[in-house]
């Protein structure tokens, strides 16, 4: 059970970001619209540099590609959120070499915030 909320929550974090970045003010249909929206969110949120700008969008389009496939895949939800957890595992990784101490901070306590919210959300509809 453990395991499924842990995979569920990976899952969840990103609708949550695209949830989140709809209420910014746009709304990301295609990889390349929601790479470019959560980029922006960074820039603006984790004061980006001109210079991780770049490499934070291809990382941001890499994940936001192989994510992609998952939404029309015929696989089964759990498989889903664990390869969705893997992608986000790896995509941190990748990020934590670009961003500074204090950035990837940032972005892991709104990660957290997130999955929080998610889980308050999930609640009220359990009644």
């Amino acid at each position: 059970m453990i395991k499924f909320i842990k995979s569920t929550s990976a899952f969840c974090f990103t609708l949550l970001l695209f949830t989140g970045l709809n209420a910014y003010g746009q709304d990301p249909k295609t990889p390349e619209q929601r790479a470019t929206a959560i980029t922006e969110w960074m820039k603006t949120n984790l004061q980006l540099t001109p210079e991780q700008e770049g490499p934070v969008q291809t990382i941001n389009l890499k994940y936001a590609n192989l994510n992609e496939g998952l939404k029309t895949s015929s696989k089964a939800r759990m498989a889903k959120a664990k390869e969705l957890k893997t992608n986000n595992e790896s995509k941190k990784k990748e990020l934590k070499e670009i961003l500074t101490p204090e950035q990837f901070k940032m972005y892991e306590a709104k990660e957290a915030e997130l999955k929080e919210k998610f889980k308050e959300e999930a609640q009220k509809r359990k009644g």
